[in-house]
């Protein structure tokens, strides 16, 4: 009997429920009242950055032993990173690096075998500034993606046996 009671108290308490939210539902929505909540809505865009890389080729048979003038090549790298990015790209020395190469004034070489022939890569198409591995600060105002061409040059005069030459250069860009 008592199990009985608390059934019908339990089932009565439902039907108050469901009137009462039927009487408020209707009379909300016959009165046009309304009710509101805010939300967030929310991104995070990373800061990131990107290169590809078109490598240098002095082209087979440009350099002859001894030659009295420079060889020269140009390569590229595209560079793309989040808009309003700044970057700095450093290029290492190399895995031949000539006696007293360091990460500021990079002595680079190619290699074929133990022999060696020296070059060099620019920033710049006067060749006068060495691409290096120095922090040069962030470079604002580039529009992404950008190219920045490598010079590269195979200085005259230097004696060397015939050979494949290469060498392998680590580019690092900063953002």
């Amino acid at each position: 009997m008592k199990q009985r009671a608390t059934l019908h108290k339990i089932a009565t308490a439902l039907a108050v429920a469901v009137l009462a939210w039927s009487i408020c539902t209707h009379e909300a929505d016959a009165a046009g009242l309304q009710t509101t909540a805010d939300f967030q809505v929310s991104a995070v865009v990373a800061l990131r950055c990107s290169f590809a890389v078109t490598s240098v080729s002095f082209g087979a048979g440009t350099y002859v032993s001894g030659s009295p003038t420079d060889v020269d090549a140009v390569g590229a790298f595209i560079v793309d990173c989040t808009k309003g990015a700044n970057s700095d790209l450093r290029l290492g020395q190399g895995l031949y690096p000539g006696a007293g190469s360091t990460d500021a004034n990079p002595v680079r070489r190619m290699g074929s075998g133990t022999n060696r022939l020296v070059y060099q890569l620019y920033e710049d198409s006067s060749y006068t500034t060495v691409w290096d591995n120095q922090p040069k600060g962030v470079k604002p105002g580039h529009i992404y993606p950008v190219t920045l061409s490598v010079y590269a040059r195979i200085p005259a005069g230097q004696t060397v046996v015939p050979g494949d030459y290469k060498d392998t250069v680590v580019a690092t860009i900063w953002f």
